[in-house]
């Protein structure tokens, strides 16, 4: 991928089945360049974080705490969910009330639920919000 497809998107679904991870590895892979990146053979015009930050998306499982701290740390901005729907660890039928239920902001929330996802997939803002707003009752 590196800087030859800068339009390409990778999408990270079914890693090790997390995204806890994902903060550290790319760390380690900064760290890893700034001291053995200059003498290899293949160079790459940025920080390979910033290639992950470019072009990448990862999915958190909705159970997944750790990943609440990486999400802090790197922005709701790289983040789908995961229901791991139909396999036997998956959270169905709860997965979105455990999504839920995680320490995340309402905006880190819509942001990994849906806003993440329709820039992906190149889907339109809906004309009005997905829910149903509140009806005023006939006695007010």
């Amino acid at each position: 991928m590196r800087g030859r497809r800068p339009g390409a998107i990778l999408m990270v679904l079914r890693s090790i089945g997390t995204a806890g991870w994902l903060y550290w590895w790319l760390w380690r892979l900064d760290d890893q360049w700034e001291k053995f990146g200059p003498g290899c053979e293949r160079q790459i015009s940025t920080m390979p974080s910033e290639y992950f930050k470019r072009q990448c998306y990862i999915a958190l499982d909705v159970d997944e705490e750790p990943a609440v701290d990486v999400v802090n740390k790197l922005g709701a901005e790289y983040f789908v969910v995961s229901s791991d729907y139909p396999h036997s660890d998956g959270a169905f039928p709860e997965a979105i009330e455990q999504f839920l239920s995680l320490s995340l902001s309402d905006e880190q929330r819509r942001q990994i639920l849906w806003d993440n996802c329709a820039r992906l997939y190149a889907i339109e803002r809906p004309a009005r919000p997905l829910s149903a707003e509140p009806r005023a009752s006939a006695a007010q």
